[in-house]
């Protein structure tokens, strides 16, 4: 029967970790009819990764290697800060895009398993924005059981608009959680007026600040129900 399933591509971000709950994990991947890895990374044929450093990213890759799964680190630029950071690659390939190539292999990367990938469109091309609530951690609040179902609304709006013409403006609380699922050019930085006025289409969660900042200035948004 396994033979008969399809297989395809995963795309992994680190997401777990000490302040994060299983239970709002497990919840928020099934919304997706995404199964808990690393239980079904037999059914894929390529791993996506942003790193493969960690312990829990290394992990996935000895797995991939012994099973037969490419796997893939995915890099939207060069860090002049630490071009070193990602050697020795332990993943199959490398992928960056064009404009990174060579300095890529200048610092070190063998040439063979560099691949070059055009990168999606700037942010400032998207028609739509979407303010985002934070992820609480369960350091926030004393009944995090509760704000476990407000963290999976949270989730799923990121996974539905990312097939929308959107960017996201992160909270800035516990915003280092969000930026792990989330294509660094698709979030935006700058102050709320100024964002509201500059798309089109406003997304935001109900009882949100950003619907009064919209009535304001006059500006239709959509609720995020």
């Amino acid at each position: 029967m396994r033979k008969e399933i399809k297989k395809g591509h995963l795309y992994w971000f680190y997401l777990d970790g000490p302040d994060i709950e299983k239970f709002f994990l497990v919840r928020a991947f099934r919304k997706f009819g995404i199964y808990y890895i690393p239980f079904s990374l037999r059914f894929y044929d390529r791993l996506y990764l942003r790193e493969d450093h960690s312990k829990y990213s290394r992990l996935l890759v000895n797995y991939c290697k012994k099973k037969g799964i490419e796997t893939f680190v995915v890099q939207e630029g060069f860090s002049a800060m630490n071009p070193t950071g990602h050697l020795p690659l332990y993943a199959d390939q490398f992928l960056c895009p064009p404009e990174c190539y060579q300095d890529w292999i200048g610092h070190g990367m063998e040439k063979g398993r560099v691949r070059i990938y055009h990168r999606s469109k700037p942010a400032q091309e998207y028609k739509g924005i979407v303010f985002l609530l934070p992820i609480n951690t369960r350091e926030d609040y004393l009944h995090m059981s509760y704000w476990n179902f407000k963290n999976v609304k949270v989730v799923k709006a990121i996974f539905r608009f990312m097939r929308e013409d959107v960017v996201f403006k992160l909270h800035n609380k516990n915003r280092e959680i969000a930026e792990r699922i989330i294509p660094k050019n698709r979030i935006v930085e700058g102050h709320a007026h100024d964002l509201i006025k500059k798309y089109e289409k406003i997304y935001c969660f109900p009882q949100c600040s950003i619907t009064k900042d919209c009535e304001m200035l006059g500006k239709p948004y959509t609720l995020i129900r």
